[in-house]
C-alpha cells in the first residue's frame, strides 16, 4: 500500500499523527491519521480502533451525536480500502483511472460524516445543528473554545445523575423506631392508656407509574389524538377506574416525552427487526398542498420490498420543494443508510417520469452514482413496455410460460453489456428478445445453470434460487 521510505502517500499527501485544524475532520484528515498509525505496523482494525477514539473526541467536543461504534470502523475501512484499490492504479495513465483518481481525491476534501441520522432531532443547540449543517456542505464555520457555563452545566447535572444512582441503589426502604415514650395517664379517663408507642415512616416516596406503552402510544397515534387530548383521556379513564391521579404520571409534558420515546424505541425496533437480504426500494411522490395552501411541496413514499418473502416495509415519507432527481436520489439514498442495507439493495422500482428516468440528471442515475454501482430498473412492463431492456429480458428464462426452445435462443444470443434501459423498436415476439448476463452480475444471482442442458434447469440449485428472486420480485 505504502512506501516506508518515502512520507508521501498516493492522493493522500503526508500522514499525520494528529487531526488537527479547527473544523470538523474530513476524509483527508481520517487516511492520514489512519496510515500513519499503520506504518507502526499496526492491522487496519488495530488503526481503524485507533482512527475511531481520534474522531470521537473532537465530535463529542462539538456535541453532535454519532453513529454506532461498528458502523463508524466499518466507513473507516471502507475509505482505506478504497485507497486501496486506487494506490494500485496510481501508474496508469488511461482516462477511466485518471478520472478515478480525481474523483477520489475530490472527495477527500469532503466531510468524514459519521453524524447520527438523527442527529438534527437530537442536537439541543441551533448552533451546533447550523454547524454541521455548514460542515456538510463546504465545511465552513470552525469549532469555538470550551463553553466554560455549559461545561458546568453538564458537570452538575453528572453529579446529579450519580446522587440519583446512588440513592437508588440503596435499600428502597428505611424505618426509623422511636424509643420508648412515656405517656401519662389521662385524667379524664377511668382506663390507663399504653406506656409505650411505635411509630414507623417511609423515607422513600412512591414512583409514579408511566402508563403510555407501545400498545397505548400506537392506539393514540392512529387516531391522531394530541398530547393534550390525550392526558384529558387518560386523567377521565383512570379516575373511573378508581386509580389514585397521585400514583401515575398525567401531566402534559410527561406524556409527550414518554410518546417520543415510544416512537424512537418502535423506529430502532423495526430497524433492527428488519433483516439483511436482497431488496428492491420503491419511490412514489404526490404533489400536495401545505396547511396553510399558499405552497405546495411533494411528498415521496419510499417502500422496501424484500426478494426472498416479498415482505413490504415503509422506510419514509420524505417531503421536498420541487422534487428534482437530485432530491429524489439524495432522500432515497439517505434512508438506505439510517436504515444500512444500502449495500442490500439491488433494484429499483419507480414511476417512469423524467425525473427518475433522466439519462443525466434523472433519480435512477444519480443513485447508482451515489452507492457507486448498478440497479436493476424495474417498471410497470403493462403500460411502459418500452423499458423492457435486455437486463429485465433475463427473467423470461425463469417463466414456465417460455418454451425450451425459446429460452435456449436466448441463452445463445445474450450479450454481455447491459443495453440501453429504454427501446427504440418494440419486439414483435420472444424470438427478438435479448437477455443480458449483467442481469445476473447486478442481482448477484449465479448463472451457473447456463451451461447445463435447459431440460435440466429445475432440478440445478441455481437456478431454483434465481426463479424465486424472479418471482418475488414487486413492481
Amino acid at each position: 500500500m505504502f512506501n516506508k521510505c518515502s512520507q508521501h502517500i498516493c492522493l493522500i499527501k503526508f500522514p499525520s499523527d494528529k487531526i488537527i485544524g479547527a473544523k470538523l475532520p474530513s476524509r483527508r484528515d481520517v487516511m492520514r491519521f489512519l496510515i500513519k498509525h499503520r506504518e507502526n505496523k499496526c492491522t487496519i482494525r488495530e488503526s481503524a480502533h485507533t482512527t475511531y477514539d481520534e474522531l470521537i473526541k473532537i465530535w463529542d467536543q462539538c456535541r453532535i451525536p454519532v453513529k454506532s461504534k461498528r458502523d463508524i470502523i466499518d466507513k473507516i475501512e471502507k475509505l482505506y480500502k478504497q485507497q486501496q484499490v486506487l494506490s494500485k492504479s496510481k501508474q496508469r495513465s488511461n482516462l477511466s483511472d485518471m478520472n478515478n483518481q480525481e474523483v477520489y481525491s475530490i472527495k477527500l476534501d469532503e466531510l468524514f460524516d459519521i453524524a447520527h441520522a438523527h442527529a438534527n432531532h437530537l442536537i439541543q443547540f441551533e448552533e451546533n445543528r447550523q454547524f454541521l449543517a455548514q460542515q456538510r456542505i463546504n465545511r465552513s464555520g470552525s469549532i469555538g473554545g470550551i463553553d466554560s457555563s455549559l461545561a458546568r452545566i453538564e458537570g452538575l447535572s453528572a453529579e446529579r445523575r450519580a446522587h440519583r444512582e446512588l440513592l437508588q441503589s440503596s435499600a428502597p426502604k428505611s424505618q426509623f423506631t422511636s424509643q420508648e415514650i412515656d405517656s401519662e395517664p389521662d385524667e379524664t379517663t377511668s382506663e390507663d392508656t399504653s406506656d409505650h408507642e411505635t411509630f414507623t415512616c417511609n423515607s422513600t416516596a412512591v414512583k409514579k407509574q408511566r402508563i403510555v406503552s407501545p400498545i397505548v402510544n400506537a392506539v393514540l397515534d392512529r387516531t391522531n389524538t394530541s398530547v393534550r387530548k390525550a392526558s384529558m383521556i387518560t386523567a377521565s379513564v383512570l379516575n373511573k377506574a378508581g386509580v389514585p391521579a397521585s400514583t401515575v404520571s398525567l401531566s402534559k409534558s410527561s406524556i409527550h416525552r414518554q410518546r417520543q420515546k415510544q416512537r424512537y424505541k418502535s423506529a430502532q425496533d423495526n430497524r433492527q427487526g428488519l433483516s439483511s437480504t436482497k431488496s428492491v426500494v420503491h419511490w412514489d411522490g404526490k404533489l400536495l398542498s401545505d396547511t396553510d395552501e399558499s405552497t405546495k411541496s411533494v411528498l415521496m413514499a419510499v417502500l422496501l420490498t424484500c426478494c426472498e418473502d416479498s415482505s413490504i416495509e415503509l422506510l419514509g415519507v420524505p417531503r421536498f420543494l420541487s422534487g428534482t432527481g437530485k432530491e429524489t436520489a439524495d432522500a432515497v439514498k439517505g434512508l438506505l443508510e439510517s436504515w444500512d442495507i444500502g449495500i442490500d439493495t439491488v433494484g429499483t422500482c419507480f414511476d417512469t417520469t423524467a425525473s427518475n428516468t433522466g439519462h443525466y440528471s434523472g433519480a435512477c442515475v444519480l443513485l447508482e452514482n451515489l452507492l457507486e454501482r448498478p440497479l436493476l430498473w424495474l417498471v410497470c412492463l403493462v403500460r411502459h413496455s418500452w423499458y423492457l431492456s435486455p437486463e429485465l429480458a433475463s427473467l423470461a428464462l425463469f417463466s414456465n410460460h417460455v418454451h425450451n426452445e425459446l429460452k435456449v435462443q436466448l441463452v445463445a444470443g445474450m450479450q454481455q453489456d447491459r443495453g440501453s434501459h429504454l427501446l427504440t423498436k418494440l419486439p414483435g415476439s420472444l424470438n427478438e428478445l435479448h437477455a443480458s448476463l449483467s442481469f445476473f452480475e447486478i442481482s448477484r444471482l449465479d448463472s451457473s445453470f447456463l451451461k447445463k442442458a435447459v431440460n435440466t434447469w429445475s432440478s440445478d440449485l441455481s437456478y431454483i434460487e434465481g426463479q424465486r428472486f424472479a418471482r418475488n420480485l414487486v413492481c
